[in-house]
């Protein structure tokens, strides 16, 4: 996910499908997949997209 370093908030598009939540502190990366993240606002856990952005950069890196 990437940060605003001045709010310490995650990307509109990483935030937490279901509540919304942006805080940093408050999405928390899950230790078993490092995919998933769980809100600790309302409990969601889900795949954020700079996951799959992350994918992508990789595997255009290991093309070049």
């Amino acid at each position: 996910m990437i940060c605003h370093s001045d709010d310490h908030l995650v990307e509109p598009e990483d935030a937490c499908p279901e509540c919304g939540e942006r805080r940093v502190d408050e999405l928390i990366w899950q230790n078993d997949e490092d995919e998933q993240v769980r809100c600790a606002t309302c409990g969601f856990v889900y795949i954020p997209p700079c996951t799959q952005r992350r994918k992508e950069q990789c595997d255009a890196d290991a093309t070049e």
